[in-house]
């Protein structure tokens, strides 16, 4: 196994009078860990949207920081294109404000938010999370920028992620009413 670390020289990533954005890091969570960065998931579909407490127990990965050190290697063939369907088809506690890469320099042509372009769509990394389900009762919690950690910095997710990623059914929790959202959920339309 492979450790890498990211720059230790980087500045706080809220700093917007330097940059011109409005920026926050990731928050930083181990791989594994139990999932708390909101209490409740809001999966959306444009304007519609279904809001619960899960009662399966989510789990953290992907959640990196410059000042912790991740695994690092080659995945296997079609991880990261999967990762991107996922991201593609989800929309999980989309925020209005968005997280940059902690790995990454930054420079004149810095923009903060990573993009990639994937079937036809812009898909805007760090803008919202994806889950995928894992054992019964459990559910992995990523954020989207967990796609360029992958393709851009080399990090290896645990095979327990890698594995769910692979078998993650086309179109779990791809909108309110997807499979995977609760039949109980509150349902919102945000047009009235």
């Amino acid at each position: 196994m492979e450790w890498d670390v990211g720059p230790a020289d980087l500045p706080f990533r809220g700093d917007a009078s330097s940059h011109g954005v409005l920026d926050s890091a990731v928050a930083f969570f181990p791989d594994l860990s139990p999932y708390g960065y909101f209490s409740d998931d809001v999966v959306a579909d444009g304007p519609y949207s279904a809001s619960f407490v899960p009662a399966y127990h989510r789990i953290n990965v992907g959640w990196l920081s410059g000042q912790h050190r991740y695994t690092t290697g080659a995945g296997p063939e079609g991880l990261l294109g999967r990762l991107l369907d996922i991201i593609r088809w989800q929309d999980v506690n989309s925020t209005r404000g968005f997280h940059v890469c902690e790995l990454c320099p930054r420079g004149d042509t810095w923009t903060g938010l990573p993009t990639v372009e994937h079937k036809g769509d812009v898909l805007y990394l760090g803008t919202s999370e994806i889950r995928v389900p894992g054992a019964p009762g459990e559910v992995f919690a990523a954020p989207t920028l967990i796609a360029h950690y992958v393709g851009g910095h080399g990090y290896l997710p645990p095979v327990s992620f890698i594995d769910a990623v692979l078998r993650c059914p086309e179109g779990w929790m791809s909108g309110p009413d997807a499979p995977g959202v609760p039949s109980d959920a509150t349902r919102s339309d945000y047009r009235r």
